[in-house]
């Protein structure tokens, strides 16, 4: 079944949007959990787009390892140095 081009566009503008708004509340430490969660879905998508096009491991090891980084970071804290921290 063919996608749409308005549906490739929302899902580009979905995995931009949460690629540089995710950046930004990674470093700012600000909606730290729901930021790499929506960073470790797009990273695994990025990685089945590459497995689907027959690229293989080497070519999704990029978003493979991202996505993996993003995933360990869902289970930590924002870290001591965050904007929000409360002394």
């Amino acid at each position: 079944m063919p996608v749409s081009t308005a549906a490739i566009r929302g899902f580009g503008f979905v995995a931009a949007f949460s690629e540089f708004f995710g950046g930004v509340a990674m470093i700012v430490g600000f909606a730290f959990r729901p930021a790499m969660m929506l960073l470790t879905i797009t990273m695994t998508v990025a990685a089945c787009m590459h497995l689907g096009k027959g690229e293989g491991v080497l070519g999704a090891s990029h978003a493979l390892e991202n996505a993996l980084f993003f995933f360990a970071l869902l289970f930590n804290r924002s870290g001591a140095l965050t904007a929000f921290d409360k002394k």
